[in-house]
């Protein structure tokens, strides 16, 4: 925000200007420079009408009995990302009289937060959603081959509508979330055309995408399945993520680097705060959970998780119920209500469908409260948990404290490959070890032995960002292709090799690069071709969560975040005509992916009075910013406020308002 002021220097200007930079901190304060992006404001006030029910929005900042407030900070053409921080109004929950808010009332708050996301964030949802269910490869093309997955959905729907009034916890944080997405449906289209309406079910399948997958291959014919693992690859062999934890000698390290389709990559990073409780997360519009999953709780819980494929089709169709809560659900559940680590996995371990099965991580920062404390974590601070489809053991949930391998290795890897014995038998990974090689071997995997190798070369946040963001997969023995079987490459004078073509592959690291591989198939790239050649998929980010900087300063979280793909010993992504085979749509992405690592801050939200003004003032004390505006307004000069408009993208600096007009 920039501000500019100049005047006379008498005593009564200096005690009108006092006034003024009292009022301009305590109210509007956002307007007087606010950034426009699209026409959608930088900060959305949300008021609830009783008599209607209803919740409307109004442009800017504002004080009195709002719903929530939403700041949306546009700076995805700068960074990468836009930042959405969504804040219930504590004044709105608590009614007079009531020591904690009703139940009621802290739903219809959810449901303001989400009416503001929902309006504020219009045009990024219709983007991503579209680059979601549009295109040869688009969610509306796997469900329309796919109408059992359909019914199963809806009746997994109707399940949650009805378990959420069930009183515990729990259901009561189901309730909430499912307002959310109501309430986003609601505020979406309050700008929307009337014939391009938003309706509930398409943003709750949106919200449960990286579920669908398996559930279509719960519910689907086997002919079917067939066809469209063919015409639909990224619904049925993406793996999601690579993940890190290390302690060194002064911090301790929690990254994650989200492996998805390229045309996601139209990020935010998002923050939900209701009274004293908040999530912080890497995320996408209109989402209402991460789906990377990377999460940093109030409670000082930093969670990640990396994806485990089902590899086994006999479980999937026999344990895979809609009568359960989706996981997409579970996770931001826990992250709100669970207090340290074994109730977040206790949590999480209710209503599983069975479908969407990860290993989460589950680190508690809290815990740690000193760096003597690195190498002798207390019990219960690290837990790990694995997901199968089912119930009763061995499927179902396994989970185990972890904290003792953390103590003695230093470091947690985390790469789409089962690390429990049942979870990596009964998955079917066991199975696809022994048919294909290495490339299903917990141990020897690529990424397993790249972690293994390089983890003890980060020593700071600039290493544990290198390594993060690490691919030179013409160069890395780890990154040759394990399996060519069936492979009858030739070499440069056209001898036939029966080798792989080239021989590595750029998606075997921990940042991917699915399209930096050429083109071919099993006769370039062997039996393992849908996952080591030329795919529209890869690392799309990295996140880094840090002891110092979720413990160490009380009043705020502090992160490491990068959009796009790795730029490190790689040239960057740029979107070209053809490149992917069908072309994927692109709405709202950029053409060019070429940024650095930013840290985020976010306040420790306690209480909203407090922290509206924190996050506007970033920090700023009230009484010294006053004093200080006033000293510099008696002497005739001019005052400036946060960002500088040189350093301002042109459309953002043709939204500055001119605090006097």
């Amino acid at each position: 925000m920039m501000c500019t002021a100049t005047v006379m220097r008498t005593p009564s200007a200096v005690l009108c200007l006092l006034l003024a930079a009292t009022l301009t901190l305590s109210t509007p304060v956002a307007v007087r420079g606010e950034v426009l992006k699209d026409a959608t404001p930088t900060v959305v006030t949300v008021w609830y009408n009783a008599t209607s029910g209803g919740f409307y929005a109004t442009d800017g900042l504002a004080s009195g009995k709002y719903a929530a407030i939403v700041n949306v900070s546009n700076t995805f053409n700068k960074t990468g990302w836009d930042v959405v921080t969504a804040v219930a109004n504590d004044g709105f929950m608590h009614l007079p009289g009531e020591a904690e808010p009703s139940a009621e009332r802290v739903l219809l708050a959810y449901k303001a937060v989400g009416f503001g996301e929902g309006y504020a964030t219009y045009e990024s949802m219709k983007a991503s959603i579209n680059n979601t269910f549009e295109g040869p490869e688009g969610l509306s093309a796997l469900l329309s081959d796919a109408p059992q997955a359909q019914h199963w959905i809806e009746e997994h729907v109707r399940y949650m509508d009805a378990a959420k009034f069930e009183s515990s916890a729990f259901y009561t944080q189901l309730r909430n979330m499912l307002a959310l997405i109501d309430g986003m449906v609601a505020g979406y289209n309050a700008r929307a055309p009337a014939d391009e309406r938003l309706d509930r079910m398409k943003l709750l399948m949106y919200n449960m995408q990286a579920e669908i997958g398996d559930i279509v291959r719960a519910t689907s014919p086997a002919e079917v399945l067939d066809d469209m693992r063919q015409m639909m690859p990224r619904w049925f062999v993406d793996t999601h993520c690579s993940a890190f934890v290390k302690v060194v000698k002064d911090d301790i390290y929690f990254g994650h680097a989200t492996w998805s389709s390229f045309n996601t990559m139209l990020r935010q990073y998002k923050t939900y705060a209701f009274g004293g409780r908040f999530v912080t997360m890497s995320s996408y519009p209109g989402l209402a959970h991460s789906v990377d999953d990377w999460y940093m709780t109030h409670k000082r819980l930093a969670v990640m998780e990396t994806t485990n494929v089902i590899h086994n089709a006999t479980l999937l169709r026999n344990h895979v119920g809609s009568s359960s809560v989706a996981t997409f659900l579970r996770a931001m559940i826990a992250n709100f209500i669970a207090v340290d680590a074994p109730s977040w996995v206790s949590n999480f371990s209710r209503e599983s469908s069975g479908a969407y099965n990860n290993q989460w991580m589950v680190l508690n920062m809290g815990a740690v409260e000193s760096e003597a404390m690195f190498k002798n974590m207390a019990p219960n601070t690290f837990w790990v948990l694995e997901q199968l489809p089912g119930t009763a053991p061995p499927l179902g949930i396994t989970s185990k404290d972890m904290t003792s391998v953390l103590n003695t290795t230093g470091y947690w890897a985390s790469y789409n490959r089962p690390y429990f014995p049942n979870v990596y038998n009964l998955s079917g990974t066991l199975k696809m070890q022994e048919e294909y090689g290495d490339f299903y071997s917990y141990k020897n995997y690529s990424r397993a032995r790249i972690f293994e190798r390089d983890q003890g070369s980060v020593v700071d946040i600039e290493s544990m960002k290198r390594l993060m963001r690490y691919n030179n997969y013409t160069k890395d023995p780890f990154s040759l292709i394990p399996n060519c079987t069936g492979a009858v490459g030739m070499d440069d004078d056209g001898n036939v090799t029966n080798v792989c073509k080239p021989p590595y592959s750029a998606m075997l690291s921990i940042a991917a690069r699915g399209d930096l591989n050429p083109p071919g198939n099993a006769t370039e790239y062997g039996p393992l071709v849908r996952s080591v050649g030329h795919v529209n998929s890869g690392a799309i980010d990295a996140k880094i969560a840090t002891w110092t900087g979720m413990v160490k300063n009380p009043e705020s979280y502090t992160a490491h975040v990068v959009c796009g793909p790795t730029t490190d010993n790689q040239p960057p992504f740029q979107w070209v005509d053809g490149m992917f085979d069908p072309m994927p749509p692109t709405y709202g992405l950029l053409k060019l992916y070429n940024f650095s690592f930013v840290a985020m801050e976010t306040p420790f939200f306690k209480s909203d009075v407090v922290d509206v003004v924190w996050w506007i003032i970033s920090g700023i004390g009230i009484g010294a910013t006053i004093l200080l505006l006033s000293i510099v307004l008696y002497y005739n000069t001019e005052c400036s406020v946060g960002v500088d408009e040189d350093e301002l993208l042109p459309e953002e600096a043709e939204g500055l308002i001119d605090p006097q007009n």
